[in-house]
Formats: structure tokens, sequence, C-alpha cells
């Protein structure tokens, strides 16, 4: 777990202390500084899972976190390498629908 973020999980756990987890509101500075960290992460490829649970929330919380300060999923760049095998997700006979994890 990288310093910056147990140090946020720290401070969330001295917030927290005699609250149940599922109904403590975390202050907004609190919530900044994990979303700052999140973004952090985030741009370095680490999956918005990973980083919730580095930060001791859950994904969906981040998630939030994320939306309410206005940062929204974004597309990543994919490069396909020429000769790379592929994979056919769907044909004219057989549509189906596909979502790409993550």
């Amino acid at each position: 777990m990288h310093d910056r973020a147990r140090s946020h999980l720290a401070a969330a756990r001295r917030q927290q202390s005699g609250h149940p987890p599922t109904r403590y509101r975390y202050p907004a500075e609190l919530r900044s500084r994990m979303v700052a960290h999140a973004l952090r992460r985030r741009g370095g490829g680490a999956s918005l899972e990973e980083v919730a649970r580095e930060l001791g929330v859950t994904g969906q919380t981040l998630g939030r976190w994320l939306r309410e300060e206005g940062h929204t999923p974004k597309l990543r760049r994919v490069v396909v390498a020429r000769g790379a095998p592929t994979k056919v997700l769907r044909t004219a006979e057989h549509p189906s629908w596909s979502r790409p994890p993550g």
C-alpha cells in the first residue's frame, strides 16, 4: 500500500472511531485528499477497485466522490498491434453485446 493511501486510511479510521462504517460521513477535506490520491493512482494505471481497497472504502463510494468533484470516467487509448490475434465479439448472424471490464 502506498504511504499516502496509508495516511488517508489512518485519518479516515480516526474520524470513524465510535461510528458504524456504513453510517459515517467523511469530512469534505478528507474526501478531497482521498480523491486526489485516487486520481494520481488512476493516472498510473491502477483500477478504481484497487485504489478504493487501499483507501478502505468501496469502489461505489470512491466513484461517487470522483463524480461529485467533476471527474468522469475517461476513455482509454487502445493500441492494436498489427498481426495480433483477435477475437470476434459478434457476427451478423449471431449479434451479441460485450461490455469491457473496468
